[in-house]
């Protein structure tokens, strides 16, 4: 019976020291992914629940640089992205779990509901 014991207390160890301690993701980084037929490269900062930063979105032969403000409240974010020359869009959705994917919907600048997932690079 001690013998079971005494192999059983190193993993209680282990399990107490699981990952639960581990710090959460922010949304710092570069980001890519598909906005309709267009192609979205974002890099974020994140200050508290403030997000800035800047990104590319080409359309075709067009590239249009834009600048992200927004914020994220663990997991939900919403962040817009303009540009002086064309209407804002609000990119708004939930961080998956893992840390490593946006995941959410598009709208404004013509976007409806229209599906976004930007991956972590």
């Amino acid at each position: 019976m001690r013998r079971r014991f005494l192999l059983a207390l190193p993993l209680l160890f282990f399990a107490a020291c699981s990952d639960s301690t581990a710090p959460l993701p922010t949304l710092d980084g570069s980001w890519q992914g598909l906005l309709s037929i267009s192609t979205v490269t974002a890099s974020l900062s994140q200050a508290g629940t403030a997000i800035t930063g800047n990104a590319s979105v080409v359309f075709g032969a067009s590239s249009y640089a834009m600048t992200i403000t927004g914020n994220f409240n663990r997991p939900t974010f919403s962040v817009t992205f303009d540009n002086p020359t064309l209407e804002p869009f609000v990119f708004s959705g939930e961080l998956s779990d893992d840390g490593d994917r946006l995941v959410g919907v598009a709208n404004g600048s013509g976007f409806v509901n229209t599906p976004l997932t930007l991956t972590r690079q």
